[in-house]
């Protein structure tokens, strides 16, 4: 069941992040309701956790420095 819906919410696009626009404030991660984003501020670091994105789109519109895009499947 799990792969059947991961297939369907993986041909919504992937989640990318624009590093030179990151501040790395970590709003995105406090966004995601699938707990699929990391942040860690002094690293310098973001990561996401494809398996769990369901790519709905929040932390994209959320992120005050637009460093977040969902880039489509071609």
């Amino acid at each position: 069941m799990f792969s059947f819906i991961h297939k369907i919410v993986s041909k919504r696009g992937t989640i990318v992040n624009l590093h030179e626009r990151c501040v790395y404030c970590g709003i995105c991660e406090k966004t995601c309701h699938h707990n699929a984003l990391s942040v860690d501020r002094k690293q310098k670091q973001w990561l996401i956790d494809h398996d769990k994105c369901m790519r709905c789109h929040h932390c994209v519109e959320k992120c005050p420095r637009q460093a977040l895009q969902l880039l489509k499947n071609k």
